[in-house]
């Protein structure tokens, strides 16, 4: 069956060459495979998290936002509600935090009217002075150009 094998001066040595040479090439193609597979997992994996990553809204807004009561007592979660079965005490419950949410907006509201009339009564005193100012030197003026 091998008997060519014999007839051939080293065909046994071209043999077992030929075999180390298959597994030298089959090993650094799996390693080649593997490194390929690898970076393109990474490639992936970093496209998905670039995907899935969620930039925060740009906002003219400098204070942040005032949370209600609902859900601070969530923790800012928001929790599942089994709307089939509320219940009259849910009800009065949720009427009564947002009560309490709307008098805290409320006096929010206020405290920042007051500051911005302060500010509008500092603008209004500038103008006055900047009037009587304007009104002394410019009559000063007239008279002295008129004599």
């Amino acid at each position: 069956m091998y008997d060519w094998l014999n007839e051939f001066p080293f065909a046994w040595l071209l043999v077992a060459a030929l075999a180390l040479f298959y597994l030298a090439v089959t090993a650094i193609y799996t390693h080649v495979m593997i490194l390929v597979t690898n970076r393109s997992d990474r490639a992936l994996a970093k496209r998905e998290e670039q995907r899935m990553r969620v930039e925060p809204p740009t906002s003219v807004i400098t204070r942040p936002t005032p949370v209600s009561p609902i859900l601070k007592a969530h923790d800012g979660e928001v929790a599942a509600v089994a709307w089939d079965r509320v219940t009259s005490s849910e009800i009065e419950l949720m009427k009564h935090l947002l009560n309490i949410y709307r008098s805290e907006l409320l006096a929010q509201h206020a405290e920042e009217l007051r500051a911005l009339d302060a500010q509008q009564a500092e603008v209004e005193a500038l103008e006055r002075s900047i009037s009587a100012f304007a009104e002394k030197y410019l009559t000063e003026r007239e008279d002295g150009a008129a004599a």
